[in-house]
């Protein structure tokens, strides 16, 4: 009986295999066929290392050719057998590949490829469907306005080099603004990141992983105490500390006190109350809407409202994909703002509508404008509490008081905090998280409690010892608050006020980095 033998079709050469090759030279000779390029051969040898060659038949004599030496990337693949197909064509005529009267190829116009404004347009649409309003006009913001990256501009994005990349960004280091130069180099190389992806790559013929752990360059050494090192070097002119700022106890009470003495718009004191008294996040603020809050909860006592935040506000929600509500029962102080809020908007609204926003958008610059939220801007808050006479404080400090100060003072630890600030809801995480569906709402109640009750003394206390900040001078502070907003740029820390300007808004407003690292 004839034995059947398999005959194995030879491996396909790919830059995988050639990068393997490459790190293996030295071994024995190997020689291997390519079997999508007939007569190419890859050829490793001892000594020379890996090249290309082609065997073929010229004159009825068999010859080979050298085509150099081996590298593993896939425009080299394709070149080699570009040289390859050509050598077999003049062969097919009975022509020598190296004689000179070869005929050249045609040059072939490369494929069309997106330009940068045509690619940053179509990134940035992407983004503002999928990521966050203050994301999208952050990565706006960065590649359309950076100077150093205006050099790409009209250039195909294919013909962009990973060097001409990292000169751009050292010059922006250069520029002493190390921390934006990492800033800037996230945001491209999350744009080329997409742009290399397949749906994109028939357009953008970017090659992945062009910026694979391309860095910024490394950050100027500053140690604290260091007398060897010059001022100018520190920093530049202008800029805040990059040490988060903790509000002192007088910043709190004479915040809600100005909040509560009638000096600013409603909204904005009434926002400025809830931020103070529950310690979330200023989106979460200026997103509440009057369905959020119940008065009516089994696992609360009478009087209490339950603030129930969506997903959509919770870090966790965006981080960890957490499908259920935050839950904040409040009492005391913060139940009667919640109250009188809902109060004061019923007498403006229709009986027909059953649910609104708490700080709606108002005072359109144009009728026709579109806004991006039918919420006021977070920044307001920002904006008003750097006005407050006297008053250092930022909405992402007062977070840091309530843990800081509920273990100084109130008898907080830091996994009850964990329970109001939303961190995971202080909860480790392991197996157990699935099945514990406690919300513990006995041990919110009587943190926020407290916390409410130590702000009203704080409020008191700045009311007693500053008259300005009474409800009968609440022209004067007002006057104070206006000529702080709206003062003419370049003017120097107001000594009567206590304010000053600020290089930039707390970036922990967003993402809470450095709290914990859940």
């Amino acid at each position: 009986m004839t034995e059947i033998v398999a005959v194995r079709k030879p491996a396909k050469i790919t830059v995988d295999m050639l990068k393997t090759v490459l790190r293996d030279v030295g071994g024995p000779e190997v020689e291997r066929r390519d079997p999508e390029c007939p007569g190419l051969i890859l050829r490793v040898r001892p000594r020379s290392g890996a090249r290309w060659s082609y065997k073929g038949r010229l004159h009825g004599r068999e010859k080979r050719w050298d085509l150099g030496p081996v590298i593993a990337t896939r425009n080299s693949l394709a070149d080699v057998r570009d040289q390859a197909a050509r050598i077999r064509e003049a062969l097919r005529r009975n022509i020598d590949p190296t004689a000179k009267t070869i005929k050249a190829p045609a040059i072939v116009t490369p494929p069309a490829s997106w330009d940068w404004e045509a690619g940053v347009e179509a990134f940035l649409a992407q983004i503002q469907r999928t990521r966050r309003p203050d994301t999208h006009t952050d990565y706006r913001r960065i590649l359309r306005n950076t100077e150093e990256l205006n050099v790409f501009h009209g250039r195909r994005l294919a013909d962009i080099k990973r060097e001409e990349i990292a000169g751009a960004i050292r010059i922006i280091h250069e520029r002493g603004v190390e921390s934006h130069a990492a800033h800037v180099l996230r945001v491209v190389r999350s744009f080329w990141t997409w742009l290399s992806d397949d749906g994109q790559r028939q357009r953008s013929l970017v090659e992945p992983n062009l910026l694979y752990r391309l860095r910024p360059p490394e950050r100027t050494r500053r140690e604290v105490g260091d007398r060897l090192i010059s001022q100018a070097a520190t920093g530049s002119p202008g800029r805040k500390s990059a040490k988060p700022k903790l509000p002192t106890e007088k910043s709190l009470g004479r915040t809600l006190a100005i909040a509560e003495s009638g000096a600013v718009d409603p909204h904005v004191s009434w926002a400025i109350g809830l931020l103070l008294y529950t310690a979330q996040r200023r989106r979460a603020i200026m997103g509440a809407y009057t369905t959020d809050f119940s008065w009516s909860d089994p696992e609360t006592p009478t009087g209490t409202v339950v603030w129930n935040l969506p997903p959509f506000y919770r870090k966790t929600g965006r981080t960890r994909r957490a499908t259920v509500s935050h839950r904040l029962p409040l009492t005391g102080s913060a139940a009667e703002l919640v109250n009188l809020i809902q109060q004061e908007e019923d007498l403006g609204r229709p009986h027909s509508e059953n649910g609104y926003w708490l700080f709606p958008a108002r005072h359109p610059k144009s009728k026709s404008a579109k806004r991006k939220s039918p919420t006021l801007d977070p920044g307001v808050l920002n904006h008003n509490l750097l006005a407050f006479p006297e008053v250092d404080i930022s909405p992402h400090g007062i977070r840091r008081a309530f843990l800081t100060y509920g273990k100084k003072h109130l008898g907080f630890t830091r996994d009850d905090a964990k329970l109001v600030l939303d961190h995971n809801e202080g909860r480790p995480s392991d197996a157990t998280d699935a099945y514990d569906w406690d919300e513990e709402m006995n041990r919110k109640l009587a943190m926020l409690a407290k916390w409410g009750k130590w702000l009203d003394g704080l409020r008191d206390a700045a009311a007693a010892s500053d008259p300005m900040l009474r409800k009968e001078n609440r022209e004067g502070l007002a006057e104070r608050i206006r000529r702080n907003r709206y003062r003419e740029k370049g003017l120097l820390k107001d000594r009567l006020t206590g304010f000053g300007s600020r290089g930039s808004f707390d970036q922990e407003d967003e993402d809470d980095i450095g709290d914990w690292q859940d």
